[in-house]
């Protein structure tokens, strides 16, 4: 199941990925904004790249040249990494957003259809 959330959340481990491991260390105290949170592969925080990689150019500009060099940040649909909620500390509190709330730049948008997971935004 999908929800969609608001807040922030610091990498705390590692994350899983076909990233070279040096690049995915890097990662690790990088606090980043999540949008949504999954129970997919154990527990997911869905974060925009785009937002992601500026938050990685904080702890690693190396890190961040390399995810540059390859492609990143992706268009939609595939413009979001996942995180699992056992590599993250929230950061405050991450919020789920009512039904049909979503976070969009910043913004709450309201009347989203349930059918529409916030993926290709």
């Amino acid at each position: 199941m999908i929800k969609n959330v608001r807040g922030k959340v610091e990498i705390i481990r590692m994350p899983a990925g076909e990233a070279p491991k040096w690049v995915r260390k890097e990662w690790v105290t990088a606090i980043v904004d999540v949008i949504q949170k999954t129970d997919k592969n154990g527990g997911q925080y869905i974060v925009r790249q785009k937002a992601a990689l500026k938050a990685l150019f904080k702890v690693s500009r190396r890190a961040w040249l390399w995810w540059k060099n390859h492609n990143f940040p992706q268009r939609a649909p595939t413009n979001c990494f996942g995180f699992k909620i056992s590599n993250c500390r929230p950061v405050g509190t991450v919020t789920e957003l009512p039904s049909g709330v979503r976070m969009y730049h910043g913004l709450l948008e309201v009347g989203v259809g349930a059918h529409d997971n916030g993926a290709n935004q």
